[in-house]
């Protein structure tokens, strides 16, 4: 799981409630995400707005991770802070999402370029 270090704990905290064997989670920072995972393992990103800029260092590393993980799962109470759609785009391309396919179809059809 990918969340803010100021909610590591809650994190924890509702990880122990789950009470599931063989539960294995992991928590980083958007500052220390990890180059690569071995193995198959499911992304989770808690307040994924907060890689909605394709040139930062922690989204490019973000996707790098999302490429590779079995299932990716965003969630955020604010998933486009600045409401502009070019920063939402990261986020669906972690997903995979199909409209990611053509950035300049992207846009053009949502961001008026």
């Amino acid at each position: 799981m990918i969340v803010r270090a100021s909610l590591h704990k809650n994190w924890q905290k509702e990880i122990r409630r789950l009470q599931v064997e063989d539960l294995s989670v992991e928590l980083f920072s958007a500052a220390k995400i990890p180059e690569e995972i071995d193995g198959e393992y499911i992304l989770i990103s808690d307040e994924s707005g907060d890689f909605g800029y394709n040139s930062s260092q922690r989204t490019k590393k973000f996707l790098n991770l999302a490429k590779s993980a079995f299932l990716v799962w965003c969630a955020s109470a604010t998933p486009n802070r600045t409401g502009r759609p070019i920063n939402f785009f990261p986020v669906l391309k972690s997903i995979n999402h199909p409209v990611t396919k053509d950035s300049k179809y992207f846009q053009r059809r949502y961001c008026n370029s």
